[in-house]
């Protein structure tokens, strides 16, 4: 997970910040290598820590939304969107805590 995170940053940042609305392609690389990389972690798991909701999948479902801020294609990813749409039905509170503040992002 620390992967995701330290390949996502400097890919997304940029785009956060409105500095570019485009991604560098190297940086971008090492992000598609790091989603391809959960969703092989994912075929085999429901969620992170075993096969209940814990605390990892909510770090986790911050760095994921975000890349789904920035219009990184989620659906090429479909073990973590199944993923993803689990912790959004069943985390408590997802709704207020990561959904609208992630609705008035966009």
């Amino acid at each position: 997970m620390k992967r995701l995170r330290s390949r996502q940053v400097p890919t997304q940042l940029p785009v956060l910040k409105k500095q570019t609305h485009t991604y560098d392609p190297a940086q971008y690389k090492k992000m598609m290598e790091a989603f391809q990389i959960l969703e092989k972690f994912f075929e085999g798991h429901d969620y992170v820590a075993g096969h209940n909701l814990t605390i990892a999948d909510l770090s986790l479902v911050s760095s994921v939304t975000t890349a789904e801020a920035v219009e990184f294609h989620l659906k090429d990813y479909e073990n973590v969107s199944n993923w993803l749409e689990k912790v959004q039905i069943f985390a408590p509170g997802y709704e207020k805590v990561n959904g609208e503040p992630w609705a008035m992002f966009k």
